[in-house]
Protein backbone atom coordinates (compact mmCIF):
# COMPACT_ATOMS: atom_id res chain seq x y z
CA UNK A 1 0.00 0.00 0.00
CA UNK A 2 1.55 3.20 -0.68
CA UNK A 3 -1.03 5.63 1.03
CA UNK A 4 -0.66 5.22 5.07
CA UNK A 5 -4.72 6.58 5.44
CA UNK A 6 -6.13 3.38 3.21
CA UNK A 7 -4.54 0.72 6.21
CA UNK A 8 -7.50 1.76 8.40
CA UNK A 9 -9.86 1.39 5.77
CA UNK A 10 -9.03 -2.19 4.75
CA UNK A 11 -9.29 -2.96 8.07
CA UNK A 12 -12.61 -2.07 8.06
CA UNK A 13 -14.03 -3.46 5.20
CA UNK A 14 -15.58 -7.14 6.14
CA UNK A 15 -13.82 -9.79 4.09
CA UNK A 16 -15.83 -10.50 1.45
CA UNK A 17 -17.85 -7.49 1.20
CA UNK A 18 -19.00 -5.84 -1.81
CA UNK A 19 -17.11 -2.60 -2.62
CA UNK A 20 -17.45 1.06 -4.44
CA UNK A 21 -13.96 3.04 -4.27
CA UNK A 22 -15.35 6.75 -5.71
CA UNK A 23 -12.46 8.80 -6.68
CA UNK A 24 -10.29 5.03 -6.96
CA UNK A 25 -7.41 6.81 -8.70
CA UNK A 26 -5.55 3.91 -9.33
CA UNK A 27 -6.92 1.46 -8.15
CA UNK A 28 -4.83 0.67 -5.29
CA UNK A 29 -7.15 0.44 -2.83
CA UNK A 30 -9.35 -2.04 -4.22
CA UNK A 31 -6.07 -4.26 -5.36
CA UNK A 32 -5.62 -4.37 -1.63
CA UNK A 33 -9.16 -5.31 -0.67
CA UNK A 34 -9.15 -7.88 -3.27
CA UNK A 35 -5.57 -9.41 -1.93
CA UNK A 36 -6.46 -8.95 1.94
CA UNK A 37 -10.15 -9.34 2.14
CA UNK A 38 -10.94 -11.11 -0.92
CA UNK A 39 -13.39 -8.57 -1.08
CA UNK A 40 -14.80 -7.50 -4.88
CA UNK A 41 -15.40 -4.34 -5.98
CA UNK A 42 -15.83 -1.65 -8.78
CA UNK A 43 -13.72 1.52 -8.86
CA UNK A 44 -15.30 5.11 -10.14
CA UNK A 45 -12.71 7.59 -11.45
CA UNK A 46 -12.64 10.52 -14.12
CA UNK A 47 -9.04 11.09 -14.79
CA UNK A 48 -8.33 9.28 -17.89
CA UNK A 49 -4.43 8.17 -16.33
CA UNK A 50 -6.50 7.14 -13.36
CA UNK A 51 -8.53 4.40 -15.33
CA UNK A 52 -5.80 3.47 -17.28
CA UNK A 53 -4.30 2.60 -14.42
CA UNK A 54 -6.61 1.02 -12.69
CA UNK A 55 -6.69 -1.23 -15.99
CA UNK A 56 -3.22 -1.76 -15.32
CA UNK A 57 -3.71 -3.18 -11.62
CA UNK A 58 -6.02 -5.08 -12.96
CA UNK A 59 -9.27 -3.42 -11.20
CA UNK A 60 -12.51 -2.87 -12.74
CA UNK A 61 -13.40 0.83 -13.14
CA UNK A 62 -16.18 3.51 -14.61
CA UNK A 63 -15.18 6.36 -15.90
CA UNK A 64 -17.80 8.83 -14.22
CA UNK A 65 -17.88 12.20 -12.98
CA UNK A 66 -19.18 11.91 -9.32
CA UNK A 67 -20.73 15.56 -9.46
CA UNK A 68 -23.38 13.95 -11.49
CA UNK A 69 -24.49 11.44 -8.50
CA UNK A 70 -24.68 7.46 -8.52
CA UNK A 71 -27.78 6.74 -10.73
CA UNK A 72 -25.74 4.18 -12.44
CA UNK A 73 -25.85 2.22 -9.12
CA UNK A 74 -28.78 0.25 -7.89
CA UNK A 75 -29.63 1.03 -4.09
CA UNK A 76 -27.91 -1.06 -1.37
CA UNK A 77 -25.77 -2.67 -4.63
CA UNK A 78 -22.82 -2.42 -2.33
CA UNK A 79 -21.47 -3.28 1.10
CA UNK A 80 -19.28 -0.89 1.61
CA UNK A 81 -18.83 2.60 -0.60
CA UNK A 82 -15.37 4.46 0.11
CA UNK A 83 -14.69 8.42 -0.62
CA UNK A 84 -11.17 8.19 0.11
CA UNK A 85 -9.30 11.71 0.07
CA UNK A 86 -11.49 12.66 -2.81
CA UNK A 87 -14.35 15.04 -0.44
CA UNK A 88 -12.69 18.00 -0.56
CA UNK A 89 -12.51 17.74 -4.51
CA UNK A 90 -16.47 17.63 -4.77
CA UNK A 91 -18.25 20.78 -5.31
CA UNK A 92 -21.62 19.52 -4.08
CA UNK A 93 -21.02 17.35 -1.14
CA UNK A 94 -24.17 16.37 0.64
CA UNK A 95 -25.92 15.15 -2.06
CA UNK A 96 -22.79 12.80 -3.12
CA UNK A 97 -23.19 11.45 0.70
CA UNK A 98 -26.53 10.54 0.27
CA UNK A 99 -26.30 8.78 -2.84
CA UNK A 100 -23.08 6.74 -1.02
CA UNK A 101 -25.90 5.65 1.59
CA UNK A 102 -28.56 5.13 -0.98
CA UNK A 103 -25.74 2.72 -2.54
CA UNK A 104 -24.04 0.71 -0.35
CA UNK A 105 -24.82 0.03 3.29
CA UNK A 106 -22.18 1.59 5.09
CA UNK A 107 -19.90 4.62 3.57
CA UNK A 108 -16.58 5.01 4.67
CA UNK A 109 -15.04 8.85 3.59
CA UNK A 110 -11.90 9.82 5.04
CA UNK A 111 -9.98 13.49 4.07
CA UNK A 112 -7.31 15.14 5.26
CA UNK A 113 -7.38 17.50 8.15
CA UNK A 114 -6.86 21.39 6.56
CA UNK A 115 -6.87 22.34 10.22
CA UNK A 116 -3.74 21.14 11.01
CA UNK A 117 -1.11 24.02 11.34
CA UNK A 118 1.58 22.52 8.81
CA UNK A 119 -1.07 22.35 6.39
CA UNK A 120 -2.27 25.71 6.96
CA UNK A 121 1.35 27.37 6.91
CA UNK A 122 1.39 25.32 3.22
CA UNK A 123 -1.77 26.68 2.40
CA UNK A 124 -0.79 30.20 2.98
CA UNK A 125 2.95 29.81 1.79
CA UNK A 126 2.56 27.84 -1.27
CA UNK A 127 -1.11 28.73 -2.43
CA UNK A 128 -2.73 25.69 -2.83
CA UNK A 129 -3.84 21.74 -0.82
CA UNK A 130 -0.84 20.28 1.07
CA UNK A 131 0.49 17.22 -0.49
CA UNK A 132 1.54 14.65 1.92
CA UNK A 133 1.41 10.87 3.70
CA UNK A 134 -1.76 10.96 6.05
CA UNK A 135 -1.19 9.32 9.44
CA UNK A 136 -3.84 6.35 10.50
CA UNK A 137 -5.24 6.62 13.63
CA UNK A 138 -3.84 3.29 15.83
CA UNK A 139 -6.69 0.65 18.25
CA UNK A 140 -9.50 1.76 15.94
CA UNK A 141 -12.52 -0.58 16.36
CA UNK A 142 -14.66 -1.36 13.70
CA UNK A 143 -18.89 -0.09 15.25
CA UNK A 144 -21.24 -3.08 15.08
CA UNK A 145 -24.46 -0.94 13.28
CA UNK A 146 -22.46 1.89 11.82
CA UNK A 147 -24.10 3.58 8.36
CA UNK A 148 -21.02 6.23 7.60
CA UNK A 149 -17.89 6.13 8.81
CA UNK A 150 -15.65 9.62 8.81
CA UNK A 151 -12.13 9.68 9.02
CA UNK A 152 -9.77 12.40 8.82
CA UNK A 153 -6.28 12.27 8.81
CA UNK A 154 -2.88 14.85 10.39
CA UNK A 155 -1.15 15.89 7.17
CA UNK A 156 2.36 16.11 7.61
CA UNK A 157 2.61 13.77 9.96
CA UNK A 158 5.50 11.27 11.07
CA UNK A 159 4.39 9.11 13.04
CA UNK A 160 1.81 6.68 14.07
CA UNK A 161 1.51 8.43 17.58
CA UNK A 162 -0.18 11.36 15.71
CA UNK A 163 -3.84 12.30 16.62
CA UNK A 164 -7.05 11.75 14.34
CA UNK A 165 -10.44 12.72 14.92
CA UNK A 166 -13.30 10.30 13.90
CA UNK A 167 -16.70 10.48 14.06
CA UNK A 168 -19.28 7.73 13.31
CA UNK A 169 -22.97 8.89 12.25
CA UNK A 170 -26.16 7.47 11.12
CA UNK A 171 -28.45 10.17 9.55
CA UNK A 172 -32.15 9.35 10.20
CA UNK A 173 -33.04 9.79 6.57
CA UNK A 174 -31.42 6.87 5.77
CA UNK A 175 -32.23 3.97 8.80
Amino acid sequence: MTRSDLAPIVRWVAPGARVLDLGCGDGSLLKELWQAKRAPGYGVEIDDTGVLACLRNDVNVLQMDLEDGLAAFADRSFDSVILSETLQAIHRQEPLLQEMLRVGREAIVSFPNFGYWRARIQIALAGHMPVSRSCPTSGTTRPTSTTARWWISRPFARSSACASSSAWCSPAANP
